[in-house]
């Protein structure tokens, strides 16, 4: 299936690559079906792009990349929601607010999406165990950031 993206343009999609948002996202209620999908040109960060509304997309990347010690305190009813044992059990996402300025690039910690592969599922939980912990705009360059691409 192609499908338009806002910062790709077309591209190809499979049925495994798409994801049902119960809830929608925070913000973005209507858009409840998403298609997620590597951006083989700019690992470690993947694409998530609505198929409700193209003008819809994030980038997203797995915050353990950059923080190793990431294990967000996600509440059993968000894990049961998406049937997820533990939040081992499921990919974790942060999206990513790009900025012309690599300094300014930005991970939200606070907010990470859940993915169960197996039940193609995914949400967006609020953490409220580690307000303290997590930040919303958590900047990726750092001096101690992994190359990527």
């Amino acid at each position: 299936m192609k499908i338009h993206d806002g910062f790709l343009g077309e591209i190809e999609i499979t049925e495994a690559e798409i994801f049902d948002f119960e809830d929608g996202l925070l913000g973005f209620p209507g858009c409840r079906k998403f298609a997620i999908f590597a951006l083989t040109d700019y690992p470690p960060f993947v694409g998530m792009q609505s198929l409700d509304d193209p003008a819809v997309g994030f980038v997203l990347v797995d915050p353990r990349f950059f923080v190793k010690e990431y294990k967000p305190d996600i509440a059993h009813t968000q894990l049961q929601k998406l049937d997820i044992q533990s939040a081992e059990e499921a990919q974790i996402y942060s999206i990513v607010v790009l900025d012309s300025d690599v300094k300014k690039i930005t991970a939200n910690l606070f907010g990470p999406i859940l993915v169960n592969a197996r039940k193609k599922i995914a949400g967006q939980c609020v953490l409220t165990n580690d307000q303290d912990k997590y930040l919303l705009k958590y900047p990726l360059y750092q001096t101690n950031t992994p190359k990527v691409g």
